[in-house]
């Protein structure tokens, strides 16, 4: 606490140059997810904290919500770039569940009258009603009981602790601060535009959740509708990927995107939104969507082999994420999406959705896997095989050689546990896929040459 203390003074002075500050915000971070100042001081099992210390948090944790709310209003001379941007971003995430007044103010930012107007027709109630109105309520009555990790109101209501309503008599100096830059319109708008703070935000958001589960839980078994907020950040996300044309999408967004589906009910909505803004005719839409398409089913790849692998190391049978392509999403009208591709005389666009189609093809359950075998022979088999352009023909060659006359699955697996694809991206740190922007996706190698190694 001491530490924290000092270094959020130094950053409230703004003495420092811009290295220091960039330090600083780095030490904070990983301050801030130490366990002393999270899940140990919420662990009522190890005994009350001190009076002195509890109140010490509180004040620390109201401060430092109110200095990374002014760096959003006005930020240092420079800027600071992304550096400044995700440190807000992460601190908003954990002090969103740790300060109910904070959470209040950020979904009244964030519920504008077009997300609480809007229509996704692509959802369709696929997994909750997707109405955001009742988060305010919702926050209001139960907080975060649903989810008891994330419910900090026993720490917040101790005695020691001064009175967070409005109005309390001998309100500390922080508290009543933290009230006046809440009700600043800067920071509201820049939320409420849903650009890159906001994805960040959610992104780090969905983190704070995952990591406070069981190990044993994947996240697409959690209760994700009763989190207060959740409706109204995943209605903001689809509305802003919805408006924005899929070439404009940023870096944070992407990255988002894939954050989003670790609860996989949504890759049939995310599937039916990027493919609607689509136009066979034009090149570059249909490749930056297809990468698009290929980071989130890398991703989905790359959680069934952590999640494998954790299941076998625990040996207790624990349920693991959806190993294939969920039974709610909507395959028939991806495979009307792959029948506008492959009817194009485009040999690039052809080109490209083969090999997408050979990426991805072991994600397929057999049934439907079956249906796009069957297709192939009765529509497309001739057309390709005689195509007039040379890379046509040799990607559907391997995509007939190595996919469509296979069993589903046979190359996910070496030995039991190495795949043999090249069809996984290069992993960050933190054990996400890594992004660069849709328009930036690294095309992943040819497979071609693993398959003649197969096949030798």
């Amino acid at each position: 606490l001491q530490l924290w203390h000092l270094m959020l003074s130094r950053l409230e002075a703004g003495d420092l140059i811009y290295h220091a500050r960039t330090d600083l915000y780095e030490l904070l971070r990983l301050l801030l997810r130490r366990a002393e100042l999270g899940s140990t001081l919420f662990d009522s099992t190890l005994g009350q904290p001190p009076a002195q210390q509890l109140a010490l948090w509180q004040e620390l944790q109201h401060r430092t919500t109110t200095w990374a709310l002014l760096c959003v209003c006005e930020p240092p001379v420079g800027g600071d770039g992304v550096v400044l941007r995700d440190t807000c971003a992460e601190l908003f995430a954990v002090l969103y569940f740790r300060l109910p007044l904070f959470a209040q103010a950020v979904l009244e930012a964030l519920q504008s009258s077009d997300v609480l107007e809007a229509v996704v027709p692509e959802y369709r109630g696929l997994a909750f009603n997707l109405d955001c109105a009742d988060d305010l309520p919702a926050l209001a009555e139960r907080s975060f009981d649903c989810h008891p990790p994330l419910d900090w109101r026993r720490l917040l209501q101790q005695p020691a602790a001064p009175h967070l309503s409005s109005g309390a008599d001998n309100e500390p100096e922080c508290f009543a601060q933290l009230r006046k830059v809440l009700r600043y319109p800067a920071w509201r708008q820049r939320l409420r535009r849903r650009g890159q703070l906001f994805c960040r935000f959610f992104f780090e958001w969905m983190s704070v959740v995952c990591n406070s589960m069981e190990p044993s839980t994947p996240p697409h078994f959690f209760a994700w509708a009763r989190l207060p907020g959740f409706k109204t950040m995943l209605t903001c996300l689809f509305v802003e990927i919805k408006n924005t044309t899929v070439m404009r999408y940023t870096e944070p967004l992407v990255q988002l995107t894939n954050e989003v589906l670790r609860c996989t009910h949504f890759h049939s909505v995310l599937t039916k939104i990027v493919f609607g803004k689509c136009s066979v005719h034009d090149v570059r839409c249909v490749s930056t969507t297809l990468n698009l398409m290929n980071s989130w089913m890398s991703s989905l790849l790359h959680r069934l082999q952590t999640d494998g692998k954790r299941s076998r190391e625990m040996g207790d049978g624990t349920p693991v994420s959806q190993p294939l392509l969920r039974s709610t999403f909507d395959f028939p009208f991806f495979f009307s999406a792959i029948d506008v591709l492959l009817t194009s005389e485009h040999a690039q666009v052809l080109t490209k959705t083969l090999e997408f189609l050979y990426r991805h093809f072991d994600l397929l359950p057999e049934n439907q896997a079956n249906q796009l075998r069957l297709n192939f022979i009765r529509n497309y088999m001739p057309r390709l095989q005689l195509h007039w352009s040379p890379a046509v023909r040799r990607f559907f060659a391997h995509l007939n050689v190595f996919r469509l006359e296979l069993p589903c699955s046979w190359s996910l697996h070496q030995s039991g546990e190495q795949p043999v694809t090249s069809g996984t991206v290069a992993s960050s740190t933190d054990g996400h896929p890594a992004e660069e922007g849709v328009e930036a996706c690294h095309e992943l190698p040819s497979p071609l040459a693993s398959d003649f190694a197969l096949s030798r």
